[in-house]
C-alpha cells in the first residue's frame, strides 16, 4: 500500500472526474494541500447545482489542455 491518501472525487450531476488532488506527493514528497489542486473532465452537461459547487471552491487559475491554445 502506498503512502498517499486516496483522492477525494467531488460528487457531480454532470461533470466527469471532478476531483482534489489533494494528499498526493509534491515536490520534496511533500503531500500537496487539499482543495489547491483540482482536475476534471468535461463540464459541457454541468448542472446548476454543479456550477454553485465549483463556484465555492473559488479556484482563480483555469488551464485547459484540450487544445493547442
Amino acid at each position: 500500500m502506498s503512502g498517499h491518501q486516496a483522492p477525494r472525487f467531488l460528487a457531480t450531476e454532470g461533470v466527469h472526474n471532478f476531483r482534489d488532488y489533494g494528499g498526493w506527493p509534491g515536490a520534496g514528497g511533500r503531500p500537496v494541500r487539499q482543495a489547491l489542486l483540482f482536475r476534471s473532465g468535461q463540464h459541457v452537461g454541468a448542472s446548476d447545482a454543479d456550477l454553485a459547487e465549483i463556484a465555492a471552491l473559488e479556484i482563480r487559475t483555469v488551464i485547459d489542455l484540450r487544445g493547442t491554445s
